[in-house]
């Protein structure tokens, strides 16, 4: 720009519904809603980092991260490539278990058996 050289105006259409907030937003609206303490968001944004946790840990982390930043249920679903159903399961279960409740439970593989007495003394 040159010194005394005037700037032409721009014209800028501003949709009011988007500045105003009159439209109201397509799809449904969730009754969903997690409010996380600052410990239970650095512990989730830490599993978005870290590679010794499983993926799917990290992965359910970031479920509830989504879901606390008020990310619509559908869209979650989509990002990360579940059911919207898997996304409620997990909402609801760090609803009701917290952090701990996004862990890893044992499968339904076969129960390791303990060998007897008698067992152990013939193998020794």
């Amino acid at each position: 720009m040159v010194p005394g050289e005037r700037l032409e105006p721009r014209i800028v259409t501003v949709y009011p519904c988007l500045t105003e907030g009159c439209c109201m937003a397509r799809g449904r609206t969730t009754a969903l809603t997690i409010t996380l303490t600052p410990a239970e968001r650095r512990t989730l944004l830490a599993w978005q980092r870290a590679t010794t946790i499983s993926a799917g840990r990290a992965r359910r982390g970031r479920i509830i991260l989504l879901v606390a930043d008020g990310v619509p249920i559908t869209a979650i679903a989509a990002t990360i490539g579940i059911s919207r159903r898997f996304v409620y399961k997990w909402a609801q279960r760090f609803l009701a278990q917290g952090v701990e409740g996004l862990a890893d439970k044992p499968g339904r593989g076969r129960v390791p058996r303990q060998a007897s007495p008698q067992e152990q003394h013939a193998m020794e």
